[in-house]
C-alpha cells in the first residue's frame, strides 16, 4: 500500500474557489480536497513523511499574494496512509463536484 500526495499547480491559470472536504462518503481513500493554486512541501526523514498543503488565494493579480499553510499530513514508517497533522478546516463543505467547479473556474477566465 502506499500514500499519493496531490496538489494543484501554482502556475494554472484562474484563482480557486476555496471549496475545501475532507469527507469523501464514496471515496474513503481520499483524504483532503481544495482547489485553491498553490504547491506541496514535503519534508522526509526515515521516521516520517510530512506535507504540508500552500496555497495563495489570488494567481490572477499581479501583486503578490503570500502564501498560507491550509493543512498539514504526515505517513509514519510502518503505518501507511495520510494522518491529518494540522491546519484543516474547522468545518467543512460537502464533498465538490469536481466538474462543476472546473466549469465556473473556465467560466471565469
Amino acid at each position: 500500500m502506499g500514500t499519493e500526495y496531490v496538489g494543484t499547480s501554482i502556475t494554472s491559470s484562474g484563482n480557486g474557489s476555496g471549496a475545501t472536504s475532507t469527507e469523501f462518503p464514496d471515496n474513503p481513500h481520499i483524504k483532503f480536497f481544495n482547489d485553491d493554486r498553490g504547491y506541496l512541501l514535503c519534508t522526509l526523514t526515515p521516521e516520517l513523511w510530512t506535507t504540508d498543503y500552500r496555497v495563495v488565494k489570488v494567481v490572477n493579480s499581479p501583486t503578490p499574494q503570500p502564501a498560507v499553510t491550509l493543512a498539514t499530513f504526515v505517513t509514519e514508517a510502518g503505518n501507511p496512509g495520510a494522518q491529518l497533522s494540522s491546519g484543516a478546516p474547522a468545518t467543512t463543505q460537502a464533498a465538490p463536484d469536481v466538474q462543476s467547479l472546473e466549469r465556473s473556474r473556465i467560466q471565469a477566465q
